[in-house]
């Protein structure tokens, strides 16, 4: 295993470039993300053969725990930005601070989700839920800290630019979780293992994220780590503690309002038709699968950006920006041209034989809507390269109120205007998404140039 990690981590040649390095850095946070869309998409695929009941339960109930996880995540992901300039300053022993405080930010949260699994009856389901489904939903919110601790953990090597130990625990949770899948879900009769469904799902989800949780445990209290960064001590420091809290909620209120916003925008398309439907959902799908590409790369920006915060080379900083946007063109247009120019195989993939013609007919109809569609998935990119960066330097309640106010007032409250009070099709909406994302790009471009790098950026 170490010489496994040792062949994915960052080897700090100075004669590297900028887009090489944040390659390198970006690939393992990429396939992480990318591993954990797949397990949630295998999670479903065994459930949908089990039982359609079953697959409906999941999504209900899994889109429920996802919330409740998302803000804790982001507010846990905050500890990289810190021992990220910690690492760039050198500062060896300081290193581990900021990942136990969010260590204690984490187990606090039991606070809050121990409770909560022991009245879920009475706050989340009907009363004519089947025990199985109490079961699972009671179970993933008791284990809901473990996702917190492990991105808390995750923070220590990904600051460090060592984010091959964080692909790692997530491949290893997700290999172990898709072999339960298939082993709690449908039973196995020579093992004399009973098909459980649902219930078998929740307990291979809980093994999954206690098997992560292991790796990433062992890998923090190794022999080295002990030695030279003091990862025993355990101290709780109040005021660094409080500092993390006041960077990092701002990016969980964000997240929360954007997914709330992306809500409300699907449900007034939904009055436009089938066809605006559709094509909603095939650009939702699209580009929700790609979008494991720009969460990694984002946070390769903040973790090399936060480094040269701490090394104070503020100079390079700018050259992050280019080499991330020039990685999303290259990504982003490459996607693009194979939907463009190859409608009718990617139809095929994602429609069965019935659906096919129709869904084809609708593309060739509004192919305006999926070119702004692809256009405002590259701004998009950008943004959270940007947002990445703005992080780094402590700037989250600019990006905050920026994406709250921008997101409904420009982009959701136009929609429900024009598609109430007058003729609109789904192309003015992706038209509109469009702007929005060039505008916050603007905003968010304008703030990074007038930083004041060296006086304003430093938070250790």
């Amino acid at each position: 295993m170490k010489s496994l990690l040792k062949k994915i981590q960052i080897k700090k040649n100075a004669g590297q470039s900028t887009s090489w390095s944040l390659l390198l850095v970006s690939i393992p946070l990429i396939l992480s993300s990318l591993s954990g869309s797949l397990m949630l998409l295998c999670d479903r695929l065994f459930l949908a053969h089990y039982s359609l009941t079953a697959l409906n339960s999941m999504v209900v109930i899994g889109s429920v725990i996802l919330m409740l996880q998302i803000g804790m995540n982001v507010i846990a992901s905050i500890a990289e930005v810190f021992v990220g300039q910690l690492n760039g300053a050198d500062k060896e022993l300081e290193l581990s601070q900021p990942t136990w405080q969010m260590i204690w930010f984490s187990l606090s949260t039991l606070v809050l989700f121990l409770p909560l699994s022991f009245s879920v009856e009475h706050l989340f389901l009907m009363e004519l839920s089947s025990q199985d489904e109490i079961f699972y939903t009671k179970l993933l919110i008791a284990i809901c800290p473990l996702s917190p601790l492990s991105v808390a953990l995750s923070t220590f090597f990904i600051g460090r630019k060592q984010t091959g130990i964080s692909f790692l625990s997530t491949f290893f949770g997700n290999c172990t979780n898709l072999i339960l899948n298939y082993l709690l879900i449908f039973g196995v009769e020579r093992l004399q293992i009973p098909a459980m469904g649902i219930k078998g799902a929740g307990i291979a989800t809980a093994v999954a994220q206690g098997v992560a949780l292991l790796i990433l445990i062992l890998a923090f209290f190794s022999r080295k780590n002990k030695s030279q960064y003091r990862t025993l001590y355990a101290k709780f420091d109040p005021s660094l503690f409080l500092k993390m809290l006041r960077v990092g909620y701002p990016n969980a209120v964000a997240q929360a309002m954007i997914a709330a916003a992306w809500s409300c925008f699907f449900m007034l398309i939904s009055k436009l038709g089938e066809a605006s439907v559709t094509l909603a959902s095939v650009m939702q799908t699209l580009t929700g699968f790609f979008v494991f590409l720009v969460q990694g790369l984002s946070r390769g920006v903040t973790t090399i950006s936060a480094n040269l915060i701490g090394k104070r080379e503020f100079s390079d900083i700018p050259k992050i920006l280019f080499s991330g946007v020039r990685l999303i063109l290259l990504f982003g247009i490459s996607i693009f041209l194979l939907f463009w120019l190859y409608p009718s195989e990617v139809v095929k993939m994602l429609f069965n034989s019935t659906d096919y013609e129709r869904v084809l007919s609708y593309f060739e109809t509004f192919k305006q809507a999926f070119f702004w569609g692809w256009v405002t998935f590259l701004f998009k990119s950008i943004r959270a390269v940007l947002s990445g960066l703005l992080t780094s330097s402590g700037k989250t309640q600019f990006v905050m109120w920026n994406e709250v106010l921008s997101i409904w007032f420009v982009f959701v409250f136009p929609n429900w205007f024009f598609i109430e009070f007058i003729t609109f099709d789904i192309s003015w909406a992706y038209f509109i998404a469009f702007i929005y994302n060039v505008l916050v790009v603007i905003l968010y471009y304008r703030k990074f140039c007038s930083i004041n790098w060296e006086r304003e950026a430093s938070l250790v």
